[in-house]
């Protein structure tokens, strides 16, 4: 139960800048459910549920996704902060692992993805123990895995193994280009 937990730590997927569908399940009936009453605000002149009973756990954020972009993961931090905030729940943060998809293949296994594994179990102790995630471990979690020629190489790689036409069995990994990449025709 709930009330049971300190610390509650929503993993997830990232799908097109949000949670994913069963995610958003649970958040939208979590919470509705367990104080599921409205009130009138004639200050506001709306309807407003009523203040929640403040919860005993505090909660935090672990995401993952296959591209780049830290800013596909601002959408779900925003309605994660405005959900702490509307049921009185401490936000202890967030963590997000771009092109998280890299660490699961056993080819791509290197330094690096020893680090980052290794952050992800300090941030887990950290979390507990402090409250919080340092910016160390942050930064050593959330440390590039593939460039962008690297990741435009893998994501055609894997589109033309769907397709049929994947002429090689990975990706080179140290490339400083992608062979997808448009060349520059009006350079000397």
């Amino acid at each position: 139960h709930m009330d049971a937990c300190q610390l509650l730590v929503f993993a997830f997927p990232l799908y097109f800048y949000d949670f994913p569908p069963q995610l958003n399940h649970v958040l939208t009936r979590l919470f509705i459910n367990d104080h599921p009453y409205f009130r009138w605000v004639s200050e506001l002149n709306d309807v407003r549920h009523y203040d929640r009973r403040p919860y005993p756990f505090s909660l935090f954020l672990l995401g993952t996704g296959g591209v780049l972009d830290r800013k596909q993961f601002e959408i779900p931090v925003l309605r994660m902060q405005q959900l702490c905030r509307g049921h009185h729940i401490p936000y202890c943060g967030h963590l997000y692992r771009p092109t998280g998809m890299g660490i699961l293949l056993p080819a791509a296994r290197n330094r690096r993805v020893d680090e980052i594994e290794a952050s992800l179990r300090q941030a887990g102790a950290e979390l507990v123990t402090q409250g919080g995630v340092r910016r160390h471990t942050r930064r050593t979690f959330e440390q590039p895995l593939l460039t962008p020629a690297q990741l435009r190489s893998a994501t055609c790689a894997f589109y033309d193994m769907l397709t049929g036409r994947f002429a090689h069995p990975l990706p080179a990994i140290d490339v400083p280009r992608s062979r997808f990449d448009q060349q520059d025709r009006s350079a000397p």
